[in-house]
């Protein structure tokens, strides 16, 4: 993986016998997109109860931008922001900090109880390009908070990505029913080039690694260890997990955790300040004959959009449910690529009835 911007590890200085300030100084960030990669680095972070509170300590802010610098794609989880502004001011510091040009698909906010969640997906637009997103349908109510889905193209590579938060007191449940998420995801990409990641709670008091993962109607590949240690505390657990299918997998890297608290010289405490968990990350090897410099085509898409539970159908509209489109379809309704129709809110894109495009 890449150097990340910030120079590390951080100082701790110790003011008025009480008063701890960590500082992470800006270094040299090293060459993104367009800079010849053969290489897509992804990553997968639960960032813990990510929103603005979190967000606005210098020391968090930094090291946490310098993790996420590390990808071309992140699936981040754990954003809990009721007024849904955190996770687009990281975004904008993210790119005013490296230069690059990440843009976000960012899921409605999910969970069953108040204490909702959203994930996001981060990726440099000018390596990789998103064809598709969507929040898993679940009808049967198997998930506190649904898988989110999203198709990339980039170095020549089609894929597709699910990203879930595994609720740890209901593991098993949730893990049998990602086949159903597996199944979905196929059928509706017709191929099976995907890779299912994120906080699954697959290790230790929550669930017995020996029990395995093999719950889809194909060969998986578990890309992370058993004993790799994902979480930043005393204990090891393997928590955070990457499967993979499909025949690019043989263009996939085996996952790992990247221990910041190690590679940044952080004390424990200090660690924690920024997550209970490391991030994991692994790499994707481009076509042999493709150039990252002839990026990817330009996104119709604006840089974040809000992706909400699937629309089923586009409804036929009556005379009354006309006069009400205003409120329905928000302002400047517009089809994407792949024949999807969003529309902008005051809380950002978020994806309409197509009949809005229509309208």
């Amino acid at each position: 993986m890449r150097p990340s911007f910030w120079n590390l590890p951080a100082k701790i200085l110790v003011l008025l016998a009480s008063v701890v300030c960590l500082s992470v100084p800006k270094s040299s960030f090293a060459a993104g997109s367009g800079s010849g990669k053969t290489k897509l680095e992804v990553g997968s972070f639960n960032i813990q109860v990510f929103g603005e509170s979190k967000f606005s300590k210098p020391f968090v802010r930094q090291t946490i931008l310098s993790i996420i610098s590390r990808y071309d794609i992140i699936f981040i989880q754990e954003i809990r922001d009721d007024q849904n502004k955190a996770i687009f001011e990281l975004l904008k510091e993210l790119n005013s900090a490296t230069g690059r040009d990440y843009h976000a698909l960012v899921s409605d906010r999910m969970g069953r109880g108040e204490m909702k969640e959203q994930y996001a997906y981060f990726f440099d637009s000018k390596l990789v390009k998103a064809v598709d997103s969507y929040v898993f349908k679940d009808t049967v109510d198997d998930f506190a908070r649904e898988p989110y889905v999203a198709r990339f193209v980039s170095l020549g590579r089609e894929f597709t990505l699910a990203g879930i938060h595994v609720a740890p007191n209901d593991v098993r449940t949730e893990l049998r029913a990602l086949s159903k998420v597996h199944r979905d995801a196929t059928q509706r990409f017709k191929d099976n080039n995907l890779l299912i990641m994120g906080d699954f709670n697959a290790d230790c008091s929550y669930y017995k690694p020996v029990e395995g993962f093999d719950f889809f109607d194909e060969p998986v590949k578990v890309l992370i260890h058993d004993d790799e240690d994902t979480t930043v505390s005393p204990a090891s657990c393997a928590y955070d997990r990457v499967l993979g299918f499909g025949p690019f997998l043989k263009h996939v890297s085996e996952a790992k955790a990247f221990n910041f608290q190690e590679q940044f010289n952080f004390d424990l405490e200090s660690a924690k300040l920024i997550s209970d968990h490391y991030p994991v990350e692994f790499t994707i090897d481009g076509l042999a004959d493709y150039s990252s410099d002839e990026g990817v085509e330009p996104e119709e898409n604006v840089p974040s959009v809000i992706v909400r539970p699937e629309i089923e159908a586009t409804p036929v509209l009556s005379q009354t449910d006309e006069d009400s489109l205003p409120q329905l379809c928000g302002i400047t309704p517009y089809l994407t690529p792949g024949g999807y129709c969003y529309s902008s809110f005051e809380t950002g894109k978020v994806r309409v009835p197509n009949s809005c495009c229509s309208y």
